[in-house]
């Protein structure tokens, strides 16, 4: 059994698939397999995998293909289920790893006192675009244990990263692709953090690939809002269990915006969805909570009316 699976969720990614790869063939570290999951993909991805599977190469190649495209959330659940390995690398499907970056994650894993390991759900890296510039912000120190909470609300780190998950931990928390084809990662990330920490460096260990013309998302494209379901199930989780976790922090109003901004959005999906003002009310389970939606309602009404006016749903 291969020690990591790296898991790539494609949909039509056959001309950047080349990138992950030829970064897999150059690890240093040589046991891993690749678990390639094609989201019903039309540009005859399997073909391709196909020759590269025949190529034999050090590492093993698995390809699944759904009949048609059900979302990356989906086809990463998959990919954790069909994972033989240890450890779990959701990678995507037009990025490239560093050489050393398996070897980098086992050797801070090796690193980690046995008695904090099993406390431990994932290693996170950092990453630069394609022109060699740091994305996002660094850790305040390396090593850095923290949970997910702590990580957005206390050292507000930004930017794309590279998690390595413990496998065990991504199939005990799927992403909620039965909710919809998309719904927020953070909504995995914070029921995550009832239970683990993560063990975050500042090593960049893979490159992302920005500003490419041909990948512009549907909502880019149609200026339509999507996901209407994800994002209305992710706003009332969050009320109804994200915020109350929120660590004490120095930085209130960073607090306060999320807070504000997560009523706002509960009240405009919930209504997007067919829901009425007395349903919402009702399904707000604390009081003083119910108070906010109260004081904020009139705004999220402004908003609702303008997504109309606008044509955005």
């Amino acid at each position: 059994m291969p020690r990591i699976s790296v898991c790539t969720a494609s949909y039509n990614f056959r001309p950047y698939l080349h990138r992950v790869y030829e970064s897999l063939q150059l690890q240093t570290f040589k046991d891993f397999e690749w678990i390639i999951v094609d989201d019903g993909s039309e540009d005859d991805t399997e073909s391709l995998v196909k020759e590269w599977i025949a190529n034999k190469d050090f590492f093993t190649i698995r390809y699944h293909r759904f009949p048609e495209n059900r979302g990356k959330m989906s086809a990463t659940n998959h990919g954790a289920i069909m994972a033989e390995g240890e450890f779990f690398l959701d990678f995507g499907g037009d990025d490239a790893l560093k050489p050393n970056a398996l070897e980098r994650f086992m050797a801070r894993w090796d690193e980690i006192d046995e008695d904090v390991k099993p406390e431990i759900a994932a290693l996170i890296a950092c990453s630069e675009n394609q022109y060699g510039e740091f994305v996002g912000t660094e850790f305040p120190q390396d090593p850095l244990i923290c949970d997910f909470y702590e990580r957005k609300f206390k050292y507000r780190i930004k930017g794309e990263k590279l998690q390595l998950f413990k496998t065990e931990v991504t199939r005990r928390f799927p992403y909620y692709d039965k909710v919809d084809r998309h719904v927020i990662h953070s909504a995995t990330y914070f029921d995550i953090s009832e239970f683990y920490k993560i063990y975050c460096f500042n090593e960049v260990l893979y490159t992302w690939y920005v500003h490419e013309k041909d990948k512009v998302s549907l909502s880019e494209r149609t200026h339509k809002l999507r996901f209407i379901k994800g994002r209305q199930f992710y706003a009332e989780r969050r009320i109804n269990k994200y915020l109350p976790c929120i660590p004490t922090v120095d930085n209130k109003s960073y607090v306060f915006l999320f807070k504000f901004l997560t009523f706002v959005s509960y009240i405009r999906y919930s209504s997007h969805m067919g829901l009425g003002v007395g349903e919402m009310f009702r399904r707000i389970q604390k009081k003083h909570y119910k108070l906010i939606f109260c004081l904020i309602l009139p705004l999220g009404l402004g908003l609702i009316l303008s997504d109309r006016i606008k044509k955005r749903v």
